[in-house]
């Protein structure tokens, strides 16, 4: 689980739900969000991984709340982070799933 502090601490959550409310908001597959993290990129992907506590943000209010509460670094690395993980592409996951394949 994943933290990130705007408003008040959030939880970021990938689920099927989240990856699928990304790729409608940025308009592309999230494996290429992932790749080519633009600010809207990010402010999406930490908008749908915060839907599930609350669904009236904005992409620009997202943006706006990054840049009062926290740093474009901080949440980049938290998001894509969190996405890995649910991706199962995290701490060797692309070797583990390479193997699992053989």
């Amino acid at each position: 689980m994943y933290k990130i502090k705007l408003d008040k601490e959030r939880e970021i959550k990938f689920n099927m739900r989240a990856i699928s409310r990304a790729e409608k908001l940025l308009g592309m597959s999230i494996i290429k969000a992932a790749q080519d993290p633009t600010m809207e990129v990010i402010a999406g992907l930490t908008l749908a991984g915060i839907s599930h506590e609350k669904n009236s943000f904005t992409i620009d209010n997202i943006m706006d709340l990054i840049d009062e509460h926290t740093t474009i670094q901080e949440v980049t690395e938290q998001v894509l982070t969190a996405l890995s993980e649910a991706m199962g592409t995290s701490e060797g996951g692309d070797e583990k799933n390479a193997q699992t394949a053989k």
